[in-house]
């Protein structure tokens, strides 16, 4: 029997009691646990996906609390991860959370990501999307990256199977420190994250693999753009032929 916390989804056109049964199944794993990874968490634990598990390494700090808000002041020096999960378990007890508190390495990435059926991006770094990029590739699963800075954002799925990967869109590092991030937009993003794995999940609407939305929500301006695979992409050429 279906939980009554999902009643008001099972009308949506296209989703149903077949969309909350393929939902029940999924499993799902998520990079971060910060500003884009909670806003997601949270949405996809309340659609009522089946099995999530979440990897964040950093304790909370003070300047965390703008955006991130299943953090308090009482929680700063604690595990973010180790935080997250209580609260997410009593958010969605019907969820099979589980959470690391570690930095993501490639074992970790491969044993994750091969269970999942769609792995989201959610760091503020780029040598974990890489890790985390290569594992979706190796495995064939769909990698859903978002990314935030000041009140512009990017938001892509992945699937090196059909098309490109993070690394066709982004072949050189991306250098820098975390960016400065306005709560509200990060709040915005993780929740177009959760939006589009869940569409992604239960086959809803269109394809959107391999496009990239470039969104500015201080002008209100959004644009899909194509992103290319490429022949010499260091990750997704490197994991099929390596």
């Amino acid at each position: 029997m279906i939980h009554p916390r999902y009643a008001r989804q099972l009308g949506i056109a296209g989703f149903g009691v077949e969309g909350q049964e393929t939902l029940a199944r999924a499993r799902v794993f998520v990079l971060g646990a910060g500003g884009l990874g909670l806003p997601a968490l949270v949405y996809l634990g309340a659609a009522g996906v089946g099995s999530i598990t979440f990897i964040d390494q950093d304790r909370v700090e003070p300047t965390n609390l703008n955006r991130q808000f299943l953090y308090s002041e009482s929680d700063v020096g604690k595990h973010k991860a180790l935080v997250a999960l209580d609260r997410l378990r009593a958010f969605n007890p019907e969820v099979a959370w589980r959470a690391w508190h570690e930095p993501l390495n490639e074992s970790l990435a491969s044993r994750e990501v091969g269970e999942a059926d769609i792995v989201l991006d959610c760091a503020d770094n780029d040598a974990a999307r890489r890790i985390l990029a290569r594992a979706a590739c190796r495995a064939g699963k769909p990698m859903l990256h978002g990314a935030v800075a000041g009140f512009e954002a990017s938001l892509a799925l992945f699937d090196a199977a059909s098309g490109p990967c993070y690394g066709c869109l982004y072949p050189e590092t991306v250098p820098g420190s975390p960016p400065s991030v306005l709560g509200a937009v990060t709040g915005m993003v993780g929740a177009m994250m959760a939006s589009e794995a869940i569409r992604c999940l239960c086959r809803i609407g269109p394809d959107r693999r391999g496009r990239l939305l470039l969104a500015d929500f201080e002008r209100g301006s959004f644009d899909w753009i194509r992103v290319e695979k490429r022949s010499d992409c260091p990750i997704c050429q490197a994991s099929t032929h390596g």
